[in-house]
């Protein structure tokens, strides 16, 4: 096996690896989106935060985001999307207004929906990251939102 093919098969499993562990919401329970009857283990009527980085809007990845939606709400969960290659959102500037007294960021941009006092962050009960593999990590669209969600942490 080449060079070539090997990283290929890396980068092929890192992003499979990636999505399975996306699909584990923070409070431990798991959606299952292969159940044919639509039903969910252990949760129902979930809202589900899902966030792409993938700057191609018809790509696999896009492909996996809706597959991944249609299975969420065919299950009867609430599904919010938020595509970050596709917003406008600048990177955090460490200037911490949002630390002292709990404000919010005080930058004005596209990440407010995600990250404002009842912002869909703070409403999911679960957040999927669905990207492709850049350089074996995220795209750097989703790790700038990653970075600005220090404002409310």
């Amino acid at each position: 096996m080449d060079r070539r093919n090997k990283a290929k098969d890396v980068l092929i499993f890192s992003f499979f690896t990636i999505i399975l562990i996306s699909l584990i919401c923070v409070n431990g329970y798991y959606i299952n989106l292969y159940n044919e009857e639509n039903k969910t283990m252990g949760c129902e009527n979930m809202h589900v935060l899902v966030l792409t980085g993938s700057p191609r809007k018809k790509g696999t990845t896009a492909q996996l985001a809706e597959a991944f939606i249609r299975g969420a709400e065919g299950a009867g969960h609430k599904v919010d999307r938020f595509d970050t290659a596709f917003m406008k959102v600048s990177p955090c500037k460490a200037c911490y207004a949002c630390k002292p007294d709990k404000k919010s960021c005080s930058i004005k941009d596209d990440m407010a929906p995600l990250i404002g006092d009842d912002g869909l962050l703070l409403q999911a009960d679960v957040i999927v990251f669905i990207t492709p593999i850049y350089y074996f990590t995220m795209t750097a669209q989703l790790k700038i939102v990653l970075d600005r969600i220090y404002a409310i942490g």
